[in-house]
């Protein structure tokens, strides 16, 4: 089964929840923050864990996501793994004009 890591800024949550629900209905593993972390998760740890577990990894890109702190951090740790897999793995989805 294929696995993929969405990252995305909270602002744009309403398009990611229906991009999460057709990746699923397609029989594809999604990891998102709102179904994965739990209150007292160490974030950093459990985001890089899961960037490490999933095949794909999907950048949700908007004015709001280029400025996130979060999103450039998963960003970097996923950019970290194509260079040691040698192999191209990010998806960047625009949803918006983001300069």
């Amino acid at each position: 089964m294929t696995k993929i890591f969405i990252s995305h800024s909270y602002q744009d949550k309403k398009f990611v929840n229906l991009l999460t629900t057709r990746l699923r209905d397609e029989g594809i593993q999604v990891w998102t923050d709102e179904k994965e972390l739990a209150v007292g998760d160490n974030i950093e740890e459990k985001i890089t864990d899961a960037i490490k577990k999933t095949d794909y990894f999907i950048v949700v890109l908007s004015k709001n996501s280029t400025n996130s702190k979060w999103v450039n951090f998963e960003l970097s740790a996923t950019r970290l793994k194509e260079i040691s897999q040698e192999q191209n793995i990010i998806l960047p989805v625009l949803i918006e004009d983001c300069c």
